[in-house]
């Protein structure tokens, strides 16, 4: 796995909470029904073939397609975590089967979101996933209170836990949440990356910063106090890692949420 290459241009397909069902792995989707993961990995091919009809052969771009689910639920578990890896590993092989791989290739994503589990079960997904994996995966959720917002982080999570399943892990990226127009999550990603500066003696390299300001205007919340957009999210983030020299870097991506289907 070389968590080391970035590409040109990155897509998270989020798919919802884990859920078994007779017998099956796969995630109850946003305002559906339960979905195997071979369906999921399905949908994510589909995603990829438009993505080849659509832009000119000579494109230079590479996209890279992560296929997401989050830490939602009781359900979370390493076994999941496992079954995803497999996936995608699946999904990659399917490129290759088809000759697309120059164009494209597949990871895993994950939103861990603090307040939605205990980073136990999280971390064992984290493990799970990377038990099989050939790709990495992107951790597109938060660090829920963590400093300088609070002394710790939410719950009883930790400054380790969020490092370790946002880049500790040999699998994990990080392309962390940036919502707030005051900069607060900003600060908190950067405050991560130097704690991994000074625990680890390496800073947390952040691929991106996730906003959801498209995502806003479709629904009925107008997500005030969270709705940055892509721009100013990217460069609250930017700006915030690089005042300082120990967690200095480039930023490759901004994106954002809206909703499909």
């Amino acid at each position: 796995m070389d968590r080391r290459k970035i590409d040109d241009a990155l897509v998270v397909l989020a798919f919802g909470r884990p859920r078994s069902l007779h017998g099956l792995w796969g995630t109850t989707i946003f305002g559906g029904g339960f979905q195997s993961t071979w369906k999921i990995q399905v949908a994510a091919q589909s995603f990829a073939v438009g993505f080849w009809n659509c832009t000119p052969g000579s494109s230079p771009i590479h996209l890279r397609v992560a296929i997401g689910t989050s830490n939602f639920g009781p359900q979370v578990t390493y076994q999941h975590g496992m079954t995803w890896g497999r996936m995608v590993n699946a999904a990659n092989a399917w490129l290759w089967w088809r000759g697309y791989q120059r164009r494209f290739d597949f990871a895993g994503a994950d939103d861990i979101e603090l307040a939605w589990n205990r980073p136990g079960p999280s971390k064992r997904w984290v493990q799970g996933y990377g038990s099989v994996a050939e790709s990495p995966y992107f951790d597109y959720g938060d660090a829920a209170d963590c400093p300088p917002v609070g002394r710790n982080c939410l719950g009883s999570w930790t400054p380790e836990d969020v490092w370790y399943v946002s880049w500790g892990a040999p699998a994990a990226w990080p392309l962390p949440q940036v919502y707030t127009p005051r900069g607060t999550m900003a600060r908190q990603w950067h405050w991560l990356s130097l704690y991994s500066y000074r625990h680890h003696g390496i800073r947390m390299t952040i691929v991106g910063a996730l906003s959801q300001k498209k995502a806003c205007v479709q629904s009925h919340d107008p997500c005030r106090g969270m709705n940055n957009s892509p721009r100013t999210a990217w460069r609250q983030l930017y700006e915030s890692l690089n005042r300082d020299p120990r967690t200095a870097q480039t930023l490759p991506w901004l994106t954002d949420i809206r909703w499909e289907g």
